[in-house]
């Protein structure tokens, strides 16, 4: 009977231990770790898109890691300097990665500077650092929509569409994005690269300022545009965001009109806004493709992870390339799609 009394407390003893050490595992497997976005403004539905994103990212990749993730935001407001504090917030805030979408390509270089003197770790986050970036000036990882892409293949599906109307392009029209942005820049080698196989390189007859994605600036500019080449049939715009200027300037000349009516002007754009898709649907643009931003967010989320746990990770630029539509399959490719940001938000822009 002694025996095996001390048998069962023997046996109590091992369980009660083990149990403390499996309780220390799992606490162990259950890391918190703070990260940060800095965001540079937040007057876009894709500003949301892209936080909203990584956000939910995070804590899910975090989750199969081990990690309980604390997320913090911060919003710039489209203030260079309001960017450079907050990620100074950020750093002492405790974050070990920061994820950022630059706002100045070469103001944010004296940021990430700042990030790795810390010991913390930078992620551009749909954007690129300027190429400039020498030493710890260059971020830890970058991640972005292929920009180039994203114009290039607007500009391509525009031309099929009018290869198959029989139509050839008159004094092309180019709406510029801003020009302290990367993204903008990438636009537009996209664009031209697109014009210049087509044989079109010597039909772009005016580049239309737009200051800083300005869409009033677009209106006035782009009204001086069609007011200069009033036969112009053909147009890109660096991003549907600058649609409602453009599309009163269209309107104000008379030249707001669908596909295959009298006076519509074959038009490109890129981001897919729920307002971009709805204009392709309805054939008053020929070409968009869109910012892959769930893409670009679980992109971002494992790489941030994976120099958490010390993997090596390219400093070569992540490029993700969106979706692409024209005016003859925007129906069934956007119902085909697994996640458009301009369909997940379409109530909110």
């Amino acid at each position: 009977m002694m025996k095996r009394s001390l048998s069962l407390i023997l046996i109590c003893l091992v369980v009660f231990v083990f149990g403390i050490s499996t309780a220390g595992v799992a606490g162990a497997e259950s890391k918190p770790i703070k990260m940060g976005l800095s965001m540079p403004q937040m007057d876009s539905v894709v500003w949301h898109a892209w936080t909203d994103y990584l956000e939910e990212a995070l804590i899910e990749e975090g989750k199969g890691r081990g990690y309980d993730v604390e997320f913090t935001m911060t919003n710039a407001n489209g203030d260079v300097t309001k960017q450079a504090n907050d990620i100074k917030d950020l750093i002492t805030k405790g974050c070990e990665v920061i994820f950022c979408a630059g706002l100045d390509s070469k103001a944010i270089l004296s940021s990430i500077s700042n990030v790795h003197n810390a010991g913390k770790y930078f992620v551009m986050y749909f954007r690129e650092a300027h190429e400039s970036a020498t030493g710890n000036q260059i971020p830890d990882v970058t991640v972005n929509m292929d920009s180039e892409f994203q114009a290039y293949g607007a500009t391509v599906e525009v031309f099929k569409m009018m290869e198959e109307d029989g139509v050839e392009p008159i004094d092309i029209i180019d709406v510029h994005g801003d020009i302290a942005d990367e993204n903008a820049t990438n636009r537009e080698r996209g664009f031209r690269k697109a014009v210049e196989e087509f044989g079109w390189g010597d039909r772009v007859v005016q580049i239309v300022d737009t200051g800083h994605w300005e869409p009033e600036v677009a209106l006035a500019n782009t009204a001086s545009a069609l007011q200069a080449n009033p036969d112009s049939n053909c147009m890109y715009v660096s991003s549907d965001w600058l649609m409602s200027g453009v599309q009163t300037a269209l309107e104000n000349a008379d030249r707001w009109y669908p596909r295959g009516e009298e006076g519509h002007i074959y038009l490109g754009g890129t981001d897919m806004y729920p307002s971009g898709i709805q204009y392709t649907i309805d054939r008053y643009m020929d070409g968009n493709v869109d910012v892959p931003c769930w893409e670009g967010a679980i992109k971002s989320a494992e790489l941030g992870f994976d120099l958490i746990e010390g993997k090596e990770v390219s400093r070569e630029e992540y490029l993700i390339k969106g979706t692409v539509i024209n005016s003859d399959n925007a129906e069934k490719v956007i119902k085909e799609a697994r996640h458009l940001w301009g369909i997940d938000y379409e109530e909110a822009e």
